[in-house]
């Protein structure tokens, strides 16, 4: 029983790996002693009884709660707080049994009482587990995007309103949230060199210029196109399999992106849709001949990040 569990809980976090502190609403107090807490809650299973496994996991709330400069009472931190911290370390701490030590500890743990401060933090630790195995942490509301992916929009845009916002990042701001109207609009600009190549000589030519006609358009930064990239090496492909923007896959490629690029880590579109199990981007890029045999920098094809991510479909 707890075995099932474990597996239907892991690829719950397996998907929530993009996860990041300000957006579960870790507080800045709260998050300077996260790794110490993450190192920590890394050894539960090295323990061998139930009390060595609730000592380990009070030991991580009391680093939870621990600032620089002063210990921080249990007291002073909100239920809220230490549930968002729990969260973050739920989904970052490789930990593939949650269920089977919880079975374990409450079956085989001897105690006069629920109330002691091992039992409180056992329990808030069976909370935030609850709390993602319910799905709220990875909910999909109907026509919407999975939660990891509405992360990366949502990260995206903040990015975008601190600078400003390149053609580029307009561009894949629209990607990801799938406004095919402006996606197309702003591709369709690169029709306008095929008016640069009517006033060259012929297409071919590199007299002065032809050449400052060409150039000036390859190095205009306004210009956007298929193979645009971002600072990840992403291009326009990417960033819809990644949001799992199935109706943009058909776009992109009339255009002319290349359905085998791959980004900075050797991941193709394939790779990213298959990593977050958007069955019909899939299908799409497989449809445009994507490659299933690539592999990325760390050796993985698109059926590797299917299978570690449990996306069985």
């Amino acid at each position: 029983m707890e075995a099932s569990e474990d597996a239907a809980f892991n690829k719950i976090t397996r998907s929530l790996q993009d996860l990041q502190q300000k957006d579960i609403g870790v507080k800045p107090e709260f998050s300077f002693n996260i790794p110490r807490a993450k190192r920590e809650l890394a050894q539960l299973n090295k323990c061998t009884s139930p009390q060595q496994k609730l000592v380990c996991l009070r030991k991580v709330v009391q680093l939870i709660t621990q600032s620089p400069s002063q210990r921080v009472n249990l007291e002073t931190m909100c239920a809220d707080d230490l549930l968002s911290v729990l969260l973050y370390l739920l989904v970052k701490t490789e930990i593939p049994n949650w269920m089977a030590n919880l079975s374990y500890i409450k079956n085989f743990r001897f105690s006069s009482s629920a109330k002691d401060e091992l039992g409180y933090c056992l329990t808030s630790f069976e909370a935030a587990i609850e709390y993602i195995r319910q799905g709220s942490l990875s909910a999909k509301p109907p026509e919407s995007e999975g939660f990891g992916d509405r992360l990366f929009l949502k990260q995206r845009m903040s990015l975008l309103s601190q600078m400003t916002s390149s053609p580029t990042d307009c561009l894949f701001k629209h990607i990801a949230s799938g406004n095919q109207k402006e996606v197309e609009r702003l591709l369709s600009q690169e029709d306008h060199d095929k008016d640069a190549v009517q006033k060259m000589c012929h297409p071919l030519c590199f007299c002065d210029d032809c050449e400052k006609l060409v150039s000036g358009r390859l190095n205009d930064p306004s210009v956007v196109t298929p193979f645009s990239r971002d600072d990840r090496g992403h291009t326009p492909l990417h960033v819809a399999a990644l949001c799992g923007q199935a109706s943009l896959i058909d776009l992109l490629v009339s255009k002319g992106a290349v359905v085998n690029a791959t980004d900075y880590h050797g991941a193709t579109p394939l790779h990213l849709a298959c990593q977050k199990g958007y069955q019909s981007v899939t299908l799409l890029l497989l449809h445009y001949k994507a490659s299933a045999e690539v592999q990325d920098n760390n050796g993985n094809t698109p059926l590797h990040l299917a299978c570690t991510y449990g996306h069985e479909d």
